[in-house]
């Protein structure tokens, strides 16, 4: 009997080879195709129906990931039995198992898994926030818990892993976790400052003059700035309400269009005015700020991103207010509390 010829791995899974070679020119009706892993004793054997055409498919399951086999394939008519097609193929690298969160908090994500079948040299683990940008980490092989850290709060977060040896890398499996929420709360403040002085009116003019827009009438001074990309006018109705020691924000914005927005905090009067940057959620409209200098002007800005681009930011200029007009609210009402805890003369 003449042997089939071209023998080859057409595809291949963690625990499959599927193989394609041409048909013998003597009518035969069956092929026996042993594998035996290059570096193991072990082997099998298995027959597969000659194909109807040309050619002859024929896949081999059960078979260990991330394993180089030899094949070799014989053409079979009753007893006799040709000279077979070799070739060599191997099995994809299998994933890594039971992939899932174990821990969240504000700004980091803990991950574990069980390892693969396969002899492997590392993991890939990939996670990006929503409409954000992919980040990629490598893991050492002995791992199977990670911490994410440096994250934003009240993020979903797309996380990949992969095994890998060499250039090779298995199939990902997928994971979706979200990190927890900051206590956001809205404040409503009635104290809160609606003059500024001569050397905050000062300064707002000067921003405002590089803005070319005059502040507007509300208790808050707000001005626009030009874009720092393409971004559309979808942010609005930013409002400020203060304490002696924070701020709450609240704005407007179109649901499920950005993926985060930035706040940039500066205290342009002070003696070491660096700006502080506050990434938030896209789902969020409203955040708290604390532990601010009292008597403070401080300068705020919002924009939003989405796919990498900025939306047109909001700034606003507000004044903190005074510690010790807070102070004497709160030992006035202490003592008033107290006059009406103490008992009164019996009258005789």
């Amino acid at each position: 009997l003449d042997a089939p010829t071209g023998a080859q791995a057409v595809s291949q899974t963690d625990d499959s080879i599927t193989l394609e070679w041409t048909n013998s020119q003597a009518d035969v009706s069956s092929y026996r195709v042993k594998y035996s892993p290059i570096s193991g004793s072990t082997h099998g054997e298995r027959a597969f129906p000659r194909g109807s055409g040309h050619t002859t498919q024929a896949t081999i399951t059960g078979l260990k990931p991330g394993t180089e086999y030899g094949v070799g394939v014989t053409a079979v008519k009753n007893e006799r039995e040709s000279l077979p097609a070799t070739t060599n193929a191997a099995t994809d690298l299998d994933p890594p198992r039971d992939f899932k969160e174990v821990r969240s908090t504000e700004m980091s994500l803990t991950v574990s898994w069980q390892k693969p079948q396969a002899k492997f040299s590392g993991y890939m683990l990939t996670y990006m926030p929503r409409d954000g940008q992919a980040e990629q980490v490598e893991i050492p092989s002995s791992a199977t818990t990670y911490v994410l850290s440096n994250l934003i709060a009240g993020m979903n977060y797309t996380l990949t892993l992969a095994a890998e040896r060499g250039h090779k890398r298995s199939r990902p499996i997928s994971l979706s976790a979200s990190t927890a929420p900051p206590d956001v709360l809205a404040l409503s403040i009635k104290e809160a400052p609606t003059t500024q002085s001569a050397e905050e009116e000062e300064y707002i003019e000067r921003a405002d003059n590089v803005n070319n827009e005059a502040p507007s009438d509300n208790d808050v001074m707000i001005s626009g700035t030009e874009p720092e990309s393409s971004g559309m006018e979808l942010l609005s109705d930013l409002a400020v309400n203060v304490t002696a020691t924070s701020m709450s924000l609240t704005w407007s914005a179109p649901d499920e269009v950005f993926g985060s927005f930035l706040v940039e905090l500066v205290a342009p009067l002070a003696a070491a005015a660096q700006p502080q940057v506050i990434a938030l959620p896209g789902s969020f409209r409203k955040a708290k700020i604390e532990g601010l200098l009292p008597s403070t002007l401080y300068e705020i800005t919002l924009l939003g991103l989405m796919e990498g681009n900025r939306s047109l930011p909001l700034r606003v200029f507000t004044t903190t207010g005074t510690l010790s007009k807070y102070l004497f609210h709160i030992i006035c009402r202490a003592e008033e509390v107290s006059n009406r805890g103490a008992k009164r003369p019996v009258e005789k």
